[in-house]
């Protein structure tokens, strides 16, 4: 249905733009608060991890994408990392 992208320094407060252009596309789409509330909480989250988790570099920011399904929203966050994600114990 739709994508929006965003690019945003590797930085906590990066969390609120994200959550901000999030709700502001959803709603302009169509979709319900309630949905709205849950993607942005996921979007946040992924932003802290990404923030908290990843090295920072000088030269890379997060790259934030979100689409539009039938029956989901998908959120990703690139950290410019070539590292994988790993599971902690």
């Amino acid at each position: 249905m739709g994508l929006g992208t965003l690019a945003v320094r590797h930085d906590p407060t990066s969390a609120a733009l994200v959550r901000r252009s999030i709700a502001n596309d959803l709603a302009g789409n169509g979709i319900d608060d309630d949905s709205i509330d849950d993607v942005v909480l996921v979007a946040s989250e992924l932003v802290g991890n990404a923030v908290t988790h990843a090295p920072a570099r000088l030269d890379s920011g997060l790259n934030v994408t979100w689409e539009v399904e039938p029956d989901a929203v998908v959120v990703r966050v690139l950290d410019g990392s070539p590292d994988l994600p790993r599971r902690r114990f």
